[in-house]
C-alpha cells in the first residue's frame, strides 16, 4: 500500500513544481492544451486544463529560476508544460494585453495577442511605419496565428524599434517596444528548431 501512496503522491505534486512565478503561466497551459486538442469543445481540451492548469494560480507564489520581464520589456522562457516557448511582452499600461511568438519542439510556431477581446479577423501591424495584414483566429482561445519560425515577418519584427497592432476596425489595440524582440524571438526559435 505504501508504493501506491508515494506514487499517487508524485502523480498530484509534479504540476505544481511545473509551476513558476509567471503571470502568463496560466494562459500559456490553456493554449497548450488548446494546441494539443481539436478546439474548446473537445473533452480532452477541458481534461488537460483541469489537470494541468487549474493549481497554477495557486502555485505562483514559488520562488523560481525564471523571473518574466516587467510589463513593456521582452521577455523569453519556458511555457508551464516544460515544453513550449515563448518570447513577448505584456502591454506596459497595465491592461494586461499583450503580445507573444511561441513554438515547441514538435513543430508548432505562432504568434498570440491576448487580454484583448476583440474578435477574430484581419490585424495591422505596423512596425516603423510598414504595414503588415495578418489574419487572427481564435483555435486555441486568445487571438493566434500560424507562422513558420523563419518567416520574414519575424525577421522584420527582430529588426524593428515600435510595434502598433492595430484591431479589425482599426482601433489602436497596443504600441509596443521592439528593443529586444531580436534576442528573445532568437533564442525561442532556437530553442524549439
Amino acid at each position: 500500500m505504501k508504493p501506491f501512496l508515494t506514487l499517487l503522491f508524485l502523480l498530484i505534486a509534479t504540476p505544481a513544481l511545473a509551476q513558476d512565478d509567471d503571470p502568463m503561466a496560466m494562459q500559456r497551459c490553456i493554449w497548450r492544451c488548446l494546441a494539443d486538442s481539436s478546439g474548446a469543445s473537445d473533452p480532452r481540451y477541458h481534461q488537460c486544463v483541469e489537470q494541468w492548469c487549474s493549481g497554477i494560480e495557486e502555485t505562483t507564489g514559488q520562488q523560481s529560476q525564471q523571473q518574466p520581464a516587467p510589463p513593456g520589456q521582452w521577455g523569453a522562457g519556458i511555457a508551464t508544460d516544460g515544453f513550449s516557448r515563448y518570447a513577448g511582452l505584456q502591454a506596459a499600461d497595465g491592461s494586461g494585453r499583450g503580445f507573444y511568438y511561441m513554438c515547441t519542439p514538435q513543430g508548432q510556431s505562432y504568434l498570440a495577442i491576448f487580454g484583448t477581446g476583440t474578435a477574430a479577423g484581419g490585424y495591422a501591424f505596423q512596425v516603423d511605419g510598414l504595414e503588415y495584414q495578418l489574419g487572427f483566429d481564435r483555435s486555441r482561445g486568445e487571438l493566434t496565428l500560424q507562422i513558420p519560425p523563419r518567416a520574414p515577418f519575424l525577421d522584420t519584427l527582430m529588426q524593428g524599434r515600435v510595434l502598433t497592432i492595430l484591431g479589425p476596425d482599426r482601433a489602436l489595440l497596443m504600441q509596443l517596444p521592439l528593443s529586444g524582440a531580436y534576442g528573445a524571438i532568437t533564442n525561442t526559435v532556437y530553442a524549439c528548431f
